[in-house]
């Protein structure tokens, strides 16, 4: 079950306490083949029903384009600020969200078309080609997953919107409250002083 955490000093302190814990999480290398297997499981393709093809392989086609395409990592690496990652990664996401309207014939929620490339992205971040100064850039700016762990995990964090106590990925269902939620695991990550992503290495890698 997720855990919900009291208020943000306790994530703050969590996040503080275990900081070397939650960085060797991103020690890993691993190849380019693997990361779209690696990035998003099963259970995560549970939550699709009744489609013309097999979710886990239009998302996977698409992934494996997608990080092999130097026109779309190069600017989520080489970005500048958390406002540029934040751009490219929006549309990073509508790209997904064309491949899957193309062969599913039906829109992705915006809280999936969301989650997956951030998924991708942090797994993307073990890497073993990446230099050593991508990597790093790429942690301080990736996104946090939103699904159920961290959802739950965050919602005493968040004063608006209020996140439910039953909370997952399709609770997100568009950028006004995505941006929030994501806000709101960055002041606690940096008041930790530790990447935002630590905080879905701590609700759902440790959760697990």
């Amino acid at each position: 079950m997720p855990h919900e955490f009291r208020d943000a000093r306790e994530v703050v302190k969590y996040l503080a306490k275990r900081r070397n814990t939650l960085s060797r999480w991103f020690l890993e290398r691993t190849d380019v083949d693997r990361i779209p297997y690696d990035a998003v499981g099963a259970n995560t393709f549970r939550a699709f029903h009744h489609l013309p093809q097999r979710p886990c392989d239009v998302f996977r086609g698409w992934a494996n384009r997608a990080i092999r395409d130097d026109n779309a990592v190069r600017p989520i690496l080489t970005a500048r600020s958390q406002s540029e990652f934040d751009e490219y990664v929006r549309r990073f996401s509508e790209r997904l969200r064309r491949a899957w309207r193309t062969q599913q014939g039906q829109v992705l929620a915006y809280g999936p078309s969301r989650k997956l490339p951030n998924l991708l992205l942090k797994h993307y971040a073990r890497y073993e080609r990446l230099s050593n100064g991508e990597r790093t850039r790429l942690i301080e700016h990736l996104h946090v997953p939103l699904d159920s762990f961290t959802l739950i995990g965050i919602r005493n964090c968040v004063n608006e919107p209020r996140i439910p106590r039953n909370a997952s990925m399709s609770y997100v269902q568009d950028e006004v409250v995505y941006n929030s939620i994501q806000a709101a695991i960055r002041d606690v990550a940096h008041r930790a002083e530790v990447p935002a992503i630590y905080f879905d290495v701590l609700a759902w890698n440790m959760g697990h």
